[in-house]
């Protein structure tokens, strides 16, 4: 069976197509993963609240959020967090979910201090 000059030109030109489609499609697919994007959201608005509180607003938010991306970084083995797989992300929640719980017993512990001090 022999292919025409016209009919290989066509197929190449098919391949052709179709590999520059697939190449314009992997970049314009989001490298961060969607679960890391609702997470980092979560994490900001956490960051937020934690600054409006009174004793709170010396550290800056900046320290705040790496108070949870350091950890989510060593323990997950991350370069730059933003390289967070979809599998990663339900240990990354743990891990602010734990850090946060934590933060909020250090806040609730710091308020009751300040109350004995003031009422003294």
């Amino acid at each position: 069976m022999e292919i025409s000059e016209e009919e290989l030109n066509r197929i190449i030109e098919h391949q052709v197509k179709c590999q520059v489609y697939e190449a314009l499609n992997k970049r314009n697919t989001p490298k961060i993963t969607t679960g890391w994007l609702q997470l980092r959201k979560r994490i900001d608005s956490y960051c937020h609240d934690h600054m409006s509180s009174k004793w709170r607003r010396k550290t800056s938010y900046n320290s705040v959020q790496q108070m949870f991306y350091v950890p989510m970084k060593k323990i997950l083995d991350l370069h730059r967090i933003d390289e967070m797989s979809e599998d990663q992300v339900p240990i990354a929640k743990e891990i602010f979910e734990f850090l946060s719980a934590e933060f909020e017993k250090v806040d609730k512990q710091k308020e009751k201090e300040l109350k004995t001090t003031t009422n003294s």
